[in-house]
């Protein structure tokens, strides 16, 4: 069953307008009295009827609430360091995939990507559009994604149970590291291409951070994040 996001809380009846509308009626063609999931953003889930097509936006009516699949128990937040063209927006799709909760895009010394304040914000629209699909198609909820942050930044907001994968690190395994955590909550940082300097990964320690190495192989930075993620998501029994 189609899944569709609200955002607010579910009603019993609910007026859908904008892309939502627009694709429920012209790309998904939907017809009267199909049924449709809702989710909305209090993890609160309905199997809901469409009752009524209007010019702007399609009506629907509450047949019973539902239990919400397909989100983990564990609360995992991404933050990775921001990635030349499309490998962002690829570690985006597969995060969501995976079932991360919130997605922090990191600006550290290393990263190439140059963006002002304008083009900063256009992705940032994007990223919402892509994790929206991506969690559309497998199932889960669309994380939160933040505005682009400077590594400085992020650091000073003591992130939950903080695990970093730095290529200095050749002892401390991601078992070893996930090991000393308490609660649900943890937070991967990932850098970027070239990886972290040495000054930054002294802060990241110094911050609470757990250098963590993910073997003996060089990885891409994309394929670091959706790789450690499977990883946190499969120790925490996720899978």
């Amino acid at each position: 069953m189609r899944r569709l996001f609200y955002k607010g809380r579910l009603k019993d009846k609910l007026e859908i307008t904008g892309d939502d509308a627009h694709h429920l009626k012209n790309v998904y063609r939907a017809k009267l009295f199909d049924e449709i999931t809702v989710a909305d953003d209090f993890n609160s889930a309905a199997r809901m009827r469409i009752t009524e097509f209007t010019d702007n936006s399609v009506i629907l009516e509450s047949v019973e609430e539902i239990e919400l699949t397909g989100v983990p128990k564990v609360r995992l937040t991404l933050a990775f360091c921001l990635l030349k063209g499309e490998k962002t927006d690829l570690v985006l799709q597969k995060a969501t995939e995976l079932g991360v909760s919130k997605i922090i895009p990191i600006i550290s010394d290393r990263v190439v990507v140059k963006l002002d304040e304008k083009r900063a914000a256009e992705k940032h629209k994007r990223w919402g559009k892509i994790v929206m699909e991506a969690a559309k198609q497998s199932g889960g909820l669309p994380p939160e994604v933040t505005p682009l942050m400077r590594l400085n930044e992020f650091l000073q907001k003591n992130p939950t149970n903080l695990i970093f994968f730095y290529e200095n690190e050749e002892e401390a395994t991601l078992k070893q590291s996930l090991s000393g955590i308490k609660g649900d909550d943890i937070t991967l940082l990932i850098g970027p291409e070239g990886g972290f300097s040495i000054d930054e990964g002294e802060r990241i320690i110094a911050a609470g951070g757990a250098p963590t190495t993910l073997g003996k192989r060089i990885l891409r930075a994309e394929t670091a994040s959706i790789t450690s993620i499977a990883l946190v998501m499969h120790e925490m029994g996720e899978f």
